[in-house]
């Protein structure tokens, strides 16, 4: 915070919070209902003016007879800027996959995990959250054409390479 130890006793919290008295009242609030505070975000004001997100963790304790406040505060400001930018690329992300014109369907432990609308409309679902969940092998004909697919899949995977290639589909209707 870049105070010296005798600013510290004419120092109040009004100080060093840089998100205003609401933010500050609702944690004192939260303070005072549980009794603690734990991993707190929020943004601090340093001596010379600048700011930086930060934890706090606050607990009452016990001393000698005499209730005190206990509070640490750790400087998270790399970590939150790299999950605003984590969150910017999810949205990007997402965006991207609501409008392609292609289908794009991710798979795992022989499920559907998520799809765009493009894909469940390809493949005859009512919505893309109709498929989550359900077996792989509703995309297939048969046993024989999954097999032979997650055969080619699987050596490419296994290969680190990505794979391109063609399957024998079948939608919902059970047209292919």
């Amino acid at each position: 915070f870049g105070y010296a130890r005798g600013d510290m006793a004419s120092l109040a919290a009004a100080d060093v919070h840089a998100d205003g008295e609401a933010a500050r009242a609702r944690l004192h609030a939260q303070m005072q209902r549980d009794g603690a505070l734990r991993h707190c975000e929020t943004r601090f004001r340093r001596k010379d003016g600048s700011e930086f997100w930060g934890l706090m963790d606050s607990a009452r304790v016990r001393i000698g007879g005499e209730v005190l406040r206990v509070t640490w505060i750790t400087d998270n400001t790399d970590e939150h800027a790299a999950a605003k930018r984590l969150r910017a690329l999810a949205a990007e992300q997402e965006l991207l996959l609501q409008n392609l014109q292609v289908g794009i369907v991710y798979t795992g432990d022989g499920k559907l995990l998520r799809a765009n609308p493009r894909f469940a409309e390809m493949f005859g679902f009512a919505d893309t959250d109709t498929l989550v969940g359900r077996g792989s092998a509703c995309l297939y004909p048969d046993e024989t054409e999954l097999k032979r697919f997650g055969a080619e899949v699987g050596k490419a995977f296994a290969a680190g390479q990505v794979y391109s290639g063609e399957w024998k589909a079948a939608r919902q209707d059970g047209s292919t």
